[in-house]
């Protein structure tokens, strides 16, 4: 039985991975680009956590982190102010100390990601709001902390778009 997973996606690291995978076509092993991922799932201390919440709304919770965490990966004015989380479905996933629904896993990126959830356009606002911000330093003012977390709490108005992994092109386009 397989383990959906999210992952925080950046979209300058995920240009870079999609476009060597299309240049080199069937050069490349499946596996070419496996690597060990911070990602979220529903776990065991999620349940307990959350015990009024049924499956559906363990993965949105999951899925939401993941999206949520994305917020930490802009490093680029120039990039879409769009989060983007991959879901991956896994064979087994690692617990992180003390980590709610925070797990490792191992899997390769694109080759293994079965969709693309992505922010709409609608989120774009809230989005660059929060953009360059995170993590905070310590240095911020008062002020400053607030508004953050104001941006970020609504970049959670918007729902994120679903893309099958067959659209990698045009989830692509996106960027």
């Amino acid at each position: 039985m397989s383990i959906r997973v999210y992952k925080p996606g950046s979209w300058m690291n995920l240009r870079e991975v999609v476009s060597v995978q299309q240049q080199a076509g069937d050069v490349l092993a499946p596996d070419w680009n496996t690597d060990r991922h911070l990602v979220y799932t529903v776990t065991e201390a999620l349940r307990s956590a959350l015990p009024d919440l049924d499956d559906e709304g363990l993965e949105h919770y999951a899925m939401t982190e993941a999206a949520q965490a994305s917020l930490r990966l802009f490093y680029d004015e120039g990039e879409p102010m769009r989060r983007i989380v991959m879901a991956v479905d896994v064979d087994s996933v690692e617990p992180v100390q003390d980590g709610l629904c925070e797990v490792h896993a191992e899997f390769s990126v694109p080759n293994d990601v079965v969709a693309w959830l992505v922010d709409t356009d609608g989120a774009a606002p809230a989005v660059s709001d929060v953009a360059g911000s995170l993590p905070l330093t310590g240095t911020e003012s008062t002020e400053d902390v607030a508004r953050i977390e104001r941006a970020v709490a609504a970049c959670l108005e918007h729902d994120l778009a679903y893309y099958a992994a067959s659209e990698t092109d045009l989830v692509m386009e996106l960027s």
